[in-house]
């Protein structure tokens, strides 16, 4: 059995429950057996609900961390929004579209206006990044990434292009329109990780625990080695628990598949792995 993995058990959920009632029945006849892994399977099966939907209480630290409204929030949506516009359009001028190509004097005429515009805009908004709500947070950082990339593929395409590719720029204009690339290009990458650690602190502020979070998933890793560990322990062969087992096993209306399964794993085994799962209901089971 591979301990890195937990065991996924056959059957409908009804067949699962029924083989677990028989399993818990078999093993309430030994007490001693029942004493040792019976407390320790509730608390694995509150423990993994808990890491399968991580859940926390509302921080009151989330009072500390006021979403401005009105003309703020506004001015933060506009100027985030015409200045990655701003962006795209200063890379967007030097590569061709469906045959068409700036010509190279509307490139030099439009391209500085658009980098200024962009870098006074998009300054603004990373200076007044607090007043976001996380919507505003997540569309802008998704959208900020996307033209930080957009501009990455523009660069590369005219190096890989060279000079002579429309529209035809000279060693200086390439030059400086290289440097206002990389300075976009860095401010958005400054914009976009200030953007993500706001939602982070506004989520921990809500009380919101992602699935990725290392914390959840170190206890995950400690849950499933707790049920390996569990599972593992067998009755004695001479235990009431065993003849127990057997006799269920030769009333149980399941499927053979099911079946099979049970009498491989053992009722404490079995139980474990309903315990572990985390998402079969398990209200009309006794565990603890």
């Amino acid at each position: 059995m591979a301990r890195d993995q937990p065991v996924r058990l056959r059957g409908s959920d009804d067949e699962i429950l029924d083989v677990a009632r028989r399993a818990r029945a078999a093993i309430d006849v030994d007490r001693a057996l029942a004493g040792e892994v019976i407390p320790a399977l509730a608390g694995l099966s509150r423990a993994r609900r808990a890491a399968v939907t991580p859940s926390a209480k509302l921080s009151a630290s989330s009072a500390s961390m006021p979403v401005a409204g009105g003309w703020r929030g506004v001015f933060w949506t506009v100027a985030v929004m015409v200045g990655l516009v701003a962006a795209v359009a200063y890379g967007w001028l030097l590569i061709p579209y469906r045959g068409f190509t700036f010509p190279p004097e509307v490139v030099l005429q439009v391209a500085p206006v658009a980098f200024v515009v962009a870098i006074v805009l998009l300054t603004s908004a990373l200076l007044a990044a607090s007043v976001t709500s996380p919507t505003q947070a997540l569309s802008a950082l998704v959208i900020s990434v996307t033209a930080g990339a957009m501009i990455v593929f523009v660069a590369l395409y005219r190096l890989v292009a060279g000079a002579s590719a429309p529209p035809e720029l000279n060693d200086g204009q390439r030059l400086w329109w290289f440097a206002g690339a990389a300075a976009l290009v860095s401010l958005l990458t400054v914009l976009s990780l200030r953007l993500r650690h706001r939602r982070l602190r506004q989520d921990a502020a809500a009380g919101v625990v992602w699935s990725g979070d290392r914390a959840i998933q170190r206890e995950r890793r400690r849950l499933l080695v707790e049920a390996h560990r569990l599972a593992a322990r067998a009755p004695d062969p001479d235990s009431p628990a065993v003849s127990g087992w057997e006799e269920a096993l030769s009333r149980l209306d399941v499927s053979a598949d099911a079946l099979a399964q049970a009498r491989e794993l053992g009722a404490v085994s079995w139980l474990t792995w309903v315990a572990y799962d985390g998402e079969i209901e398990t209200s009309t089971l006794r565990l603890g």
